[in-house]
Formats: structure tokens, C-alpha cells, sequence
């Protein structure tokens, strides 16, 4: 058997093992030598666990009930896998190795997972691109010589170029959308309740990164502990109909021509065509707490930046990238009370907005405003005003929902570009069901929508 398994769905890679055609171990087995025979051109994993991960294959038996029994996961480099490297994408933490398993990976390991690796991302997460200098740039499987995205960007691309088929990310301004729309992929990002500990775009919900929403759901239903979130297929019938509001102009208004809007519009052509009420180029950016994301999130990241070099006992920033040491320097000049005043600004925000589109309210926009860029664009040798206006494109739409407090999804959609189309769904966590059954709807209609954009 080839690497199929590893490029199809998890149920049907759970159904080659329940029958017996195909065991914990032969999967694990496809999914090292993957990494073995892709991994040397792509890099996106800082290292393989390979003997633990064929032991914890040989335990897993043929009538393992658990949802991820023997399947092949990646861990993004900012979740503890005990005894695993945990660098934070930083050289400053490129021998930190994490004492305990973390939460979530606990969880995934309940679930039955096999963690087959740790991913590379962004030093600190803090940039959309995947090129730390501790590693090297990570190469976009389906357009080698450009970006991921990120900062998950060692997550996507190890699904992508299939040697697992699922892997771990998390996002706090669009770390899993990026990654997933410039490497051709599906992810939700869940905003757990209340709205108040979700405001701090900050602190980056995990979620993961697979080939299909389902795919996504039962990860994210297993590191949600089964609190958070819905399996897969299980959305309500009961739900209120959703109702689809268009964003496409972008906060500047100088990076409308970036993007081909008729992309979104083709798919939301086709959402009305279903019957769904069609509402065009929602009013997202009039509201002043649009400007005030930084004041926001950015000191509480730094706080948790210098905590993690703290507790690797490193002192000085010396081998911490250009881009975080600026970051760290402007972040640190944000008085506490803009800090507090912008973080009530962006909940006000949220609560308003989520008055204003009112129950099945579902906001339909571009992912990204960009094709992925040639590799060397979104390092971190630059300080961040030098770069402010790179940032945009990529991070322009998905920001919001971390901003909001509310969930976010990207799902591919295939155009001719230089890699496949993304659009992001988003909505507040009272119209996530719906939010769902859009994301569903584009998934299941996206050839057509091809068909029609074309």
C-alpha cells in the first residue's frame, strides 16, 4: 500500500485498521518514512519521534475505539511533548526540550494519537510567514521557493506535503488560517466562552490543520476535551438558517487591488443560489476599537515572550530575531490603561457587531489578501515598522475574529493562482451552527464554484 492513508481523511484510515487491512503501525511506519523522503527538501519539522512514535504505534490494538486511535500527529513547537523539543521557534530556545506533556497533547494522546514529530513555526508565533533563523526557511509543499504562511507554518506544510494528516497549530491573529489558505487547507479556530477570556487575540487558541472539515471538527472536538466545539456531522438541524454577509474591502484601503474579490463573490453567488439571504460588503472597519488591536493583545504576548525565555533560563535577547526585539520594544511602551482601555473597546466591539448581524449572522470574506510570497519576505531580520506594510496582506481579514472573540474558519477553494484560494467564515459563538453549515455548504459546492468563477 502507498501513502494514501496519509492523504485521505482520518475516518478512512480508521477504517483501514478497524477491517485489519492496514495497522497502527503500518501508518505510522508511512508516515516517517514520508517525513524521511520529503522532509530534507520542505522542512517543516525541527524533529521526528521516531522510536517513541513506533512504540506507541505497536500498542495501539486493531479494536482501539478512541477517535485517533494509531493516526499520525504533528505537534506545533510551542506545545510541551515530554522530552520533545519545545523552541518557540526561537534560537534563544533551540535546546529547550519541555518537561511534561501539555494539555492539549495530553488530550490528543488520550484520543489515541501518535505524535510522530514537532513542527517549526515563527519565532514566538509573531510573524505570518515560517522562516526562523533557528531553522531555516520551511518550503510551501504545493509551490516550492515560497511561504506557508504562519505562524503554524511547519504544521501546514506536513500535512500538506502528506506525511501526517493532521497536525496541531494554534492562532491568535491568523497563525492556522494563513498556513492553511497558502497551503490549500481547512482549519476552524474556536473561541471558547466566556467572551471575556477570549478577547486577548494574544493568547492562541489551538486548533489543527487537515485536508477537510470533518477532519477538523474531530481534532478540535479532542483537544477541546469535548467542551468546546461540535464532532463532526453532528451540527444542529435545529440551528438558525444562516444569513451571509460579504466583506471584501479590506481596512486599507490601498490593498483592495491585492485581491481578486470575485472569488468570494463567485462563492457567495452560489451561497444565495441555495437560498441563503446574501447581504453584500459589511461595514467591519468603521468602529474605532478596530484600531486598538495591539494595545490590546501585544503586551500580555510580551509578557508571555519573556516569561518563556525566563523560564529556559535565558536572560538576554541576544539570539532572538530583529523582529521579535522590536515587537518586545513596542509592545513594552503600551501604558497598562490603553492596554485595559483597548481590551474593553474590542469587547464592545464584538458585542455590538454581534447585535448588529443578529442570530445565523455569518461573515463571508478572503482569507488573505495575497498569493503566498517568495520566501524571504516574512523574516524576522527586519524591526517591525519596517514590515508593517508586508503584514497586511496576509493578516488583514483573519485578525478580526481573535479581535471579536469569535470563531473562524478558513476553507480552500481552488482558482488559478500560484496556490489554492481560501475563503474565512466567521461568526459569533451563538452562530457557530450556522457558521458550521456554510463552511460545509462551500466545501461540498467548491468544484462548482470553480466551474462558475472560471
Amino acid at each position: 500500500m502507498d501513502d494514501a492513508p496519509l492523504l485521505g481523511s482520518v475516518r478512512r484510515a480508521r477504517d483501514l485498521m478497524a477491517t485489519g487491512e492496514l495497522t497502527a503501525s503500518d501508518l505510522i511506519g508511512m508516515s516517517l518514512d514520508s517525513i524521511a523522503a520529503k522532509d530534507g527538501q520542505i522542512r517543516a519539522f525541527v524533529e521526528v519521534r521516531e522510536v517513541q512514535a513506533r512504540g506507541e504505534a505497536a500498542a495501539v490494538r486493531k479494536d482501539d475505539p478512541r477517535p485517533l486511535a494509531g493516526i499520525p500527529v504533528a505537534i506545533k513547537a510551542n506545545r510541551g511533548v515530554a522530552g520533545s523539543l519545545m523552541t518557540f521557534g526561537s534560537k534563544a530556545l533551540a535546546t529547550n526540550r519541555a518537561d511534561n506533556d501539555d494539555p492539549v497533547v495530553q488530550r490528543l494522546r488520550q484520543a489515541g494519537a501518535v505524535i510522530v514529530g514537532i513542527t517549526t513555526m515563527s519565532e514566538f508565533g509573531l510573524l505570518p510567514g515560517c522562516e526562523p533563523a533557528s531553522h531555516g526557511p520551511t518550503h510551501n509543499p504545493l509551490a516550492r521557493g515560497f511561504s506557508t504562511g504562519g505562524s503554524s507554518g511547519g504544521s501546514a506544510a506536513a500535512v500538506a506535503a502528506g506525511m501526517v494528516p493532521l497536525a496541531l497549530g494554534n492562532d491568535a491573529g491568523g497563525s492556522l488560517r494563513i498556513p492553511a489558505a497558502w497551503c490549500g487547507l481547512t482549519t476552524v479556530v474556536a473561541q471558547p466562552p466566556p467572551l471575556s477570556q477570549a478577547m486577548s487575540g494574544s493568547h492562541p487558541q489551538d486548533g489543527v490543520l487537515a485536508r477537510g472539515l470533518d477532519d477538523v471538527l474531530l481534532g478540535q472536538h479532542v483537544i477541546d476535551g469535548g467542551t468546546v466545539g461540535t464532532g463532526p456531522g453532528t451540527e444542529s438541524r435545529d440551528a438558525t438558517a444562516p444569513r451571509i454577509l460579504v466583506v471584501t474591502a479590506p481596512p486599507d484601503p490601498m490593498s483592495a487591488t491585492q485581491f481578486d474579490v470575485t472569488l468570494v463573490r463567485a462563492i457567495a453567488d452560489r451561497l444565495a443560489s441555495t437560498g441563503l439571504p446574501t447581504s453584500d460588503d459589511l461595514d467591519l472597519w468603521s468602529d474605532p476599537a478596530a484600531t486598538g488591536f495591539f494595545a490590546a493583545v501585544a503586551p500580555r504576548a510580551r509578557r508571555q515572550i519573556l516569561a518563556a525565555l525566563e523560564a529556559a533560563g535565558v536572560a538576554a535577547l541576544d539570539d532572538v530575531e530583529e523582529y521579535t526585539r522590536s515587537f518586545l520594544e513596542h509592545a513594552g511602551r503600551v501604558p497598562q490603561d490603553s492596554e485595559v482601555r483597548a481590551q474593553a473597546d474590542l469587547q464592545r466591539w464584538s458585542l455590538a457587531l454581534t447585535e448588529s448581524i443578529g442570530p445565523g449572522g455569518v461573515v463571508l470574506s478572503p482569507t488573505t489578501l495575497s498569493d503566498p510570497p517568495e520566501l524571504g519576505v516574512l523574516t524576522g531580520d527586519r524591526r517591525i515598522e519596517d514590515v508593517e506594510p508586508v503584514l497586511g496582506l496576509p493578516t488583514s481579514f483573519t485578525w478580526v475574529a481573535n479581535a471579536l472573540g469569535w470563531w473562524a474558519a478558513a476553507i480552500p477553494v481552488p482558482h488559478r493562482g500560484r496556490a489554492p484560494g481560501s475563503v474565512q467564515v466567521m461568526a459569533p459563538p451563538a452562530n457557530v451552527e450556522a457558521m458550521l453549515a456554510v463552511c460545509r455548504l462551500i466545501e461540498d459546492g467548491s468544484m462548482s464554484v470553480l466551474d462558475s468563477h472560471e
